[in-house]
């Protein structure tokens, strides 16, 4: 027990040693963070400021660099605040300098601040800027966010003969042709996303955009068009064949072409492989296609026309099966998938399938 005239120190020693070398470890903490904090304030090390003040200089020289931009971008939201890299921004673009104004738009952008950003990127395109495309495009895309629709299309139309780039010319496209839908004019929106492919009709990556623009804006006659263009292009490309032939088919169907529908997915499936995916696909595809034209009996007729010139193939075999659960004659379906367990392919896709319907 503690004698009460004795000092706690002498009574306590080892704790006090503890607790002194706490303190120092606490301090000599504190003094390194300190000293790690640059005048600036906030950046951890040289080195990061080494680090960030390259980015900064690339975004000078092209201030559409992205992933620059967003090294920068985190860089001040974790230290300083954005709101530091705005005033310097600013206090930078006092020398005229166009490229930091079009940095700046990007920041205000970013900080949901679109007519500010605006009239920043405009500063720039003004202060003749060399990228004038990508300025235009830049200045599209904020002209919309800022509900001046009238603004992003000039803009946009006069940025996409110059754009190189084909997700930046992409873009563009699509959100020029958006304008056009939402006022009305259909014509020139499909104008507009035709310029995808004007100066390189055979380009099938932006066929394969086009399509899908198309598809999203429910242009079904204009989707099928731009699919067909596909798979003539892409004759040594089954697979890809193979897809477009499958937006055929289903673009068809929206349009209550069952026919036609039915004859995209059943020429889709003689390139697809037994036992691939995307023939399951199409099989389903069929099968409901004929479903809802009400004729899955002539489905079944020629599964069983297509069985009897070429043979047991597993691929028809399991479609029959299908067919014959989806007429609810289950029996039959069972024993035409028993039949499919002979053959040498999709054994386990089988087996699931009796399985399911036993």
């Amino acid at each position: 027990m503690t004698n009460p005239g004795t000092p706690w120190a002498t009574e306590n020693p080892r704790l006090l040693y503890r607790a002194f070398g706490v303190l120092c470890l606490a301090l000599l903490f504190l003094l390194s963070a300190e000293g790690n904090v640059t005048a600036q304030g906030g950046l951890s090390s040289s080195q990061d400021r080494k680090i960030r003040d390259r980015y900064e200089q690339i975004l000078e020289r092209n201030p559409f660099q992205d992933q620059a931009f967003d090294r920068v971008f985190r860089s001040y939201s974790e230290n300083e605040g954005l709101a530091a890299w705005e005033a310097r921004l600013r206090s930078a673009e006092k020398e005229k300098r166009a490229e930091t104004s079009v940095v700046l738009g990007r920041l205000l952008a970013r900080l949901f601040r679109p007519e500010e950003a605006v009239e920043a990127v405009e500063r720039g395109l003004e202060g003749g800027l060399e990228m004038e495309s990508a300025t235009r495009a830049l200045l599209g895309r904020l002209c919309h966010r800022a509900g001046q629709e009238d603004k992003a299309a000039a803009h946009l139309e006069a940025a996409i003969p110059g754009l190189v780039d084909p997700d930046r010319r992409a873009e563009a496209c699509r959100l020029l042709g958006g304008i056009h839908l939402r006022r009305g004019t259909r014509e020139d929106a499909v104008a507009a996303w035709e310029r995808l492919i004007e100066s390189n009709p055979g380009d099938l990556f932006a066929l394969l955009e086009l399509a899908a623009i198309y598809e999203d804006n429910r242009l079904w006659d204009r989707a099928i068009d731009a699919h067909e263009r596909i798979v003539a292009l892409a004759e040594a490309d089954p697979y890809r064949q193979c897809l477009s032939l499958r937006g055929v088919g289903a673009a068809q169907l929206r349009l209550r072409r069952h026919e036609k529908a039915i004859a995209a997915f059943e020429r889709a499936m003689e390139l697809a492989a037994p036992g691939n995916w995307l023939r399951e696909d199409l099989k389903r595809r069929l099968i409901a296609a004929h479903r809802d034209r009400g004729d899955l009996e002539g489905l079944l007729k020629q599964t069983d026309a297509r069985l009897a010139q070429s043979g047991e193939e597993a691929g028809w075999l399991k479609l029959r099966a299908e067919t014959l659960v989806a007429l609810g004659r289950d029996r039959e379906a069972e024993e035409t998938f028993l039949k499919v367990l002979v053959c040498p392919v999709i054994q386990i896709v089988t087996y699931r399938g009796c399985d399911g319907r036993g």
